[in-house]
């Protein structure tokens, strides 16, 4: 039990406790977000090549509560396209793997980080209609090689417009207060 009688000091260890989560945190996203980037970038590349009908298509993805890959933001797509990458996507053990890890590594930044003040909830239950990973994946690594001249401003504000915070923001759930 903390000493009661020196509450600056209960606080302060309570803060570093803090600040180490969301150290952990940070490091578990960026080891997820590095490994999903080249795994799913390789297999849109053979999507496309094994299904030219879906070249010039856009459409994302995202993980559901039970850690199956679900599309998001693929009105583009016929059912029988959207079932062929479906299947493709939950094909992958490997980036099934590593779109769970990353789901579970942006909800517990995001706890580490805030509280119920923030007056947002985000949990497995509501990932999937909140955060498009393939969009936020594919923007990220075009703005990583795009011009910093002002040439490929788009580029960069699609990036900044998919990453997973400013999703979160958009389409995040709200507490009914």
């Amino acid at each position: 039990m903390e000493d009661l009688n020196n509450p600056s000091a209960f606080f302060e260890k309570l803060s570093q406790k803090k600040w180490n989560d969301i150290d952990n945190a940070t490091l578990n996203l960026r080891v997820a977000s590095s490994k999903i980037e080249k795994t799913y970038t390789d297999l849109l590349k053979q999507i496309t090549k094994d299904n030219l009908d879906l070249k010039d298509v856009e459409f994302g993805f995202s993980v559901d509560e039970k850690g199956k890959i679900v599309l998001a933001n693929s009105a583009g797509l016929s059912d029988e396209q959207s079932s062929r990458v479906e299947k493709a996507l939950n094909g992958s053990e490997q980036l099934v793997k590593e779109a769970n890890d990353l789901a579970n590594a942006h909800i517990a930044l995001f706890k580490a980080e805030s509280d119920d003040a923030v007056g947002i909830k985000f949990t497995r239950e509501n990932y999937s209609k909140t955060i498009d990973i393939g969009t936020s994946v594919v923007a990220s690594a075009a703005a990583r090689t795009a011009a910093r001249d002002g040439s490929a401003n788009d580029i960069h504000k699609k990036n900044w417009d998919n990453n997973w915070r400013q999703q979160l923001n958009a389409k995040g759930e709200r507490y009914s207060v």
